[in-house]
């Protein structure tokens, strides 16, 4: 008995059953052993594969119920384009519905008219296609529309927003 034997734990023996499973539990596989294992389940998936039928080859979602309806086609190998019949269309009667309108658009603004405060400058003007600005003018933008305004009294000078680019 060895010293590194004395100062091990003692087990007790295993019931036979659980020293079996114990044994193949914990078995391994040598290489050649795990090579054949592969090689056997590489042959049964191959013979799988060969054993489905032709159309559920071409149509994997029938094996769930899906159906393809005819959108595979065996003999490109593809998707191809499938017409559809149009189906009506029921709509409910709006008679006795709300209606909802937009808002109205709002005035476009005059030269000489005071420009409201909830307008914003506009920034990068060149972006746009507008020219910079000059002498004491700047670009706003509010309503979906451009102006050209004095800043310190913030009148317009013009609208500009036809000169904008489709940037704008």
């Amino acid at each position: 008995m060895s010293l590194t034997d004395r100062h091990a734990p003692r087990r007790a023996p295993l019931h036979p059953a659980r020293a079996r499973a114990h044994a193949k539990a914990h078995s391994r596989l040598t290489r050649s052993e795990a090579v054949l294992a592969a090689a056997i389940a590489s042959l049964l998936a191959l013979g799988l594969s060969l054993a489905l039928p032709r159309a559920a080859q071409a149509c994997p979602t029938e094996s769930a119920g899906a159906g393809c309806g005819g959108a595979l086609s065996e003999s490109s190998g593809g998707a191809k384009f499938v017409r559809v019949a149009p189906r009506e269309i029921r709509t409910a009667s709006l008679d006795g519905a709300r209606r909802l309108s937009a808002p109205a658009p709002q005035n476009l603004l005059d030269p000489g008219a005071p420009l409201p405060d909830d307008y914003m400058m506009l920034l990068n003007s060149e972006y746009y296609g507008l020219p910079q600005n000059q002498d004491g003018w700047a670009y706003f933008h509010g309503d979906k529309q451009i102006y050209r305004v004095e800043q310190a009294s913030r009148t317009v000078l013009e609208r500009v927003t036809a000169q904008a680019n489709r940037a704008w």
